[in-house]
């Protein structure tokens, strides 16, 4: 018995030190480690007649192991690779011992795969290594750890967005600060901002509203396929939604692409004479300002000088003339017969111009009711005045 003793006591002694001069155990584990305290565990570490190697550290620590699989992190940077984990994390030195030391001052947080640039190199390390951040639940349950975080905003940031945007941040948003979004280019979206959109403040268009309890700025889904969505409709809807037909976002009163206008949409369809004018013609300021045209007279100078709109005989140029142009007249003689002087006899072929245009200009009022206003009475001064 006493020599099997012995033999253990030797082999355990070759097991740590190579010498069978030391102990079975150096000193107690750190706490982290506590749990493997006794000689039954010393495999668990330990390889017989070697010393503690990698594999079979990394065969408890699993998620170290996966990281330098992958060629990831700080343990597979070039200051770590190649080295034994027992050079930076050695035990057996007392329950107290802290195991995972680095100086966290001047730690080149680039060694483990991210760079901590702008806003990111103000933090403390626990400000990020925490437990909220890690999303893993097997590792957020140790006592302490610099595992688990990802290199992604959302891992440590709220999604202010709430999942209406795209995760990778750093589409739109600088290490800096939030805002401005420097990177964001509404060129990318499906509505690139042009002329006068490109002063606009974003939240006259993006507006603020409290979704799941918090502030929300509405980014994704704003209804653009229409001016109107945004703008009030001036014309109500007279010409239809397809603003773009006129407008540019240059001004709203920059006026384009008008060839292929349809002005009888506007109340007042362009028909012969006016067919062929050019706009400006009408719409002497800007081609928005309404134009009042409920009289030819509203555009149209009075040939008449108001001879039709004396003695009660308001009339519209429409009954005698129309939009083919003032020469001819369509004033019938059955029209003619209707008022003070009645054509009769060979009065119904003589020519309009015979009685109306005695002089330079066309007159229809004043220009006489008896014979001698028109002929040379012959049988003056024997005969009264005749009349009808």
């Amino acid at each position: 018995m006493r020599q099997v003793t012995l033999w253990i006591v030797i082999l355990f002694s070759g097991w740590f030190s190579g010498s069978t001069s030391g102990q079975i155990s150096p000193g107690d584990l750190a706490e982290v480690h506590m749990h493997l305290e006794g000689i039954s565990n010393c495999t668990k570490c330990h390889t017989i007649g070697s010393k503690v190697t990698n594999e079979k550290c990394l065969d408890c620590h699993t998620e170290i192991k996966g990281r330098i699989n992958q060629q990831l992190g700080y343990h597979a940077s070039i200051r770590v690779r190649g080295k034994t984990c027992v050079s930076c994390h050695s035990d057996h030195h007392g329950r107290n011992f802290d195991i995972v030391h680095f100086q966290k001052d001047g730690f080149d947080h680039a060694l483990t795969g991210y760079t901590l640039t702008g806003a990111h190199t103000k933090p403390t390390c626990t400000d990020c290594h925490k437990p909220a951040n890690i999303s893993d639940q097997k590792i957020r349950t140790k006592q302490f750890t610099y595992l688990g975080l990802t290199n992604r905003c959302l891992g440590c940031h709220e999604d202010y967005h709430q999942q209406t945007l795209s995760p990778t941040c750093s589409d739109c948003h600088g290490v800096d600060s939030f805002k401005p979004a420097v990177n964001f280019s509404h060129d990318k979206t499906r509505f690139p901002l042009t002329g006068r959109h490109q002063t606009v403040s974003c939240a006259d268009c993006h507006k603020t509203v409290i979704r799941n309890g918090t502030a929300f700025q509405e980014f994704a889904g704003t209804n653009h396929q229409n001016c109107t969505s945004c703008h009030p409709d001036v014309h109500q809807n007279k010409f239809g939604q397809k603003c773009t037909d006129c407008h540019s976002t240059v001004s709203f009163r920059a006026i384009t692409g008008m060839s292929g206008f349809d002005h009888s949409r506007t109340g007042f369809p362009l028909e012969n004479k006016h067919a062929g004018l050019v706009c400006s013609s009408c719409h002497k300021g800007n081609l928005t300002d309404p134009v009042k045209h409920e009289k030819c007279t509203d555009c149209h100078t009075d040939y008449h000088e108001g001879d039709f709109m004396r003695q009660g005989a308001v009339r519209s140029c429409a009954d005698c003339h129309t939009t083919k142009g003032f020469q001819g007249s369509s004033f019938t003689l059955g029209e003619h017969n209707q008022g003070p002087f009645i054509l009769k006899g060979s009065h119904q072929a003589t020519p309009c111009f015979v009685c109306h245009q005695k002089e330079d200009r066309w007159r229809f009022r004043g220009i006489g009711t008896v014979c001698s206003d028109c002929h040379q009475d012959i049988h003056f001064p024997h005969l009264s005045e005749t009349y009808y």
